[in-house]
């Protein structure tokens, strides 16, 4: 369990955050894979958000973080943080760990909250899910094809990635994993 603490003054910078926002837009959000861990927190400065949450397989993160670890080292000329990269790239079950942990908040919100969450396989997705999002929400989203969503060159959801996990971490993922797509499929249920 992670439980940061919040000085007054980033208590302010948030709420005039949002204030900023809402001004300027009758609706806004944010993608920042780091706001999974503060997904508890977020709830309390912004009480009726809903959220659209991206699953994407353990093995398929793992491999993302080390591709883009290896592009770091090839592209820097500062032989310290090439040596970090190089670490990171090689400790696959430090960055599983770190999966867990930014999936179990999540799993969190889907199972005690999940009107307001609508989660979606990305290995699974082809097309917009504006539609899906106007539906569940009672939005008016444009569709925008995935392919202009994400550079296809950096973006894969392959979960069959070599990555070489020790059993115990392995297993927590997969648990992990699971638990998630159960979730999903109930709320999907649901919702229907």
């Amino acid at each position: 369990p992670f439980v940061p603490v919040l000085s007054p003054g980033i208590r302010r910078r948030v709420r005039t955050l949002i204030a900023q926002r809402e001004a300027r837009h009758d609706l806004w959000g944010f993608k920042d894979p780091r706001a999974c861990l503060f997904v508890d927190i977020w709830q309390t400065f912004l009480p009726s958000a809903r959220y659209l949450v991206c699953l994407r397989h353990y093995r398929a993160c793992i491999d993302s973080v080390v591709r883009r670890a290896l592009a770091a080292v090839r592209s820097t000329s500062d032989r310290g943080d090439a040596v970090v990269q190089m670490e990171l790239a090689s400790d696959h079950d430090a960055i599983g760990r770190s999966w867990i942990c930014h999936m179990l908040p999540l799993l969190r919100l889907m199972r005690r909250q999940p009107e307001r969450v609508h989660a979606v396989d990305v290995g699974a997705m082809s097309g917009s899910i504006a539609g899906d999002l106007n539906d569940r929400f009672g939005l008016q989203l444009s569709p925008i094809p995935l392919a202009d969503t994400f550079e296809p060159g950096l973006f894969r959801a392959d979960d069959e990635a070599e990555v070489v996990l020790s059993p115990d971490v392995a297993e927590m993922a997969e648990r992990v994993w699971q638990a998630l797509l159960d979730t999903q499929s109930a709320s999907v249920a649901a919702a229907a």
